[in-house]
């Protein structure tokens, strides 16, 4: 899948803020256990887990800025304790694709490409589809833990 990709994104061009608002803005990014839902006012949280000790819950903030990024900052919290962890996504266009990468050091791979294709991108789902996930993470795993 990486041979067609422009050698690290250099190739391409930086999303807009504008454009990554259209992106991830009223949507849930689904993950492997879990997901995070990035609010339209900038707000972010998510819940992960399928037990008691790999269960975390998270509030916090997102936003999209130059260079392609979008950020989002949240203080997770499980019964191991709670830290606050900031993530970084970059995203470019290139020859008709989204490209991502997670953080400066991160590898480019496609985010968005043509359809027909799986993307990560077909994990960012319409809507608040975390929320059931929350309540059942915090009442199962995580009861008492104030968010």
């Amino acid at each position: 899948m990486t041979g067609s990709l422009p050698k690290g994104g250099e190739n391409g061009r930086d999303l807009t803020a504008w454009e990554l608002t259209q992106l991830y803005s009223d949507r849930t990014w689904i993950w492997s256990e879990g997901g995070g839902y990035f609010a339209p006012d900038g707000s972010f949280y998510a819940a992960v887990g399928s037990d008691a000790p790999s269960s975390y819950l998270a509030r916090g903030k997102w936003h999209t800025g130059a260079n392609g990024e979008m950020c989002f900052q949240a203080i997770w919290n499980g019964q191991s304790g709670k830290n606050v962890e900031r993530t970084c996504f970059y995203h470019k266009m290139a020859q008709g694709k989204i490209l991502q990468k997670r953080g400066d050091t991160g590898s480019w791979y496609v985010f968005r490409g043509s359809s027909g294709h799986r993307n990560e991108f077909d994990k960012i789902l319409p809507g608040d589809r975390i929320k059931a996930k929350f309540g059942e993470v915090r009442a199962k795993y995580l009861y008492g833990i104030l968010m």
